[in-house]
């Protein structure tokens, strides 16, 4: 079993936190008050078709060719030690690689699941 965390709530246009849970080849929605965001690593991009491919950390799945948002956030961020702050640094879908770990925030957009926000993290 493993799980996605998303956002949606199509009737209403409202965001709304729920858990996709895949067991036995059966997906299933249930309402969730977590503020996890799905973890992963980078496994393939592409910037041509705006996919994206992510092993999950939890159980080793790969979600393949998950479609990414036109207005998609990707941030980068990290601890400067000179400064003792830390930084950030807004990123472009082509500059992620293969084996960079994130997490991804999705939401529902038309009838599809896409990605809505990708954090980098070390």
């Amino acid at each position: 079993m493993w799980q996605l965390v998303f956002l949606v709530d199509p009737t209403r246009h409202r965001a709304k936190r729920c858990h996709l849970v895949l067991r036995d080849n059966q997906i299933n929605v249930r309402p969730s008050r977590s503020q996890n965001r799905t973890a992963g690593v980078v496994k393939a991009v592409d910037s041509v078709n705006n996919t994206i491919a992510v092993t999950i950390e939890i159980g080793g799945r790969i979600l393949e060719a998950l479609p990414v948002a036109k207005d998609v956030d990707i941030q980068a961020e990290w601890l400067n030690v000179n400064l003792q702050a830390f930084e950030s640094q807004n990123l472009k879908l082509s500059d992620l690689r293969p084996g960079i770990r994130v997490h991804l925030k999705l939401v529902l957009g038309g009838h599809k699941l896409l990605v809505k926000t990708i954090q980098l993290s070390e």
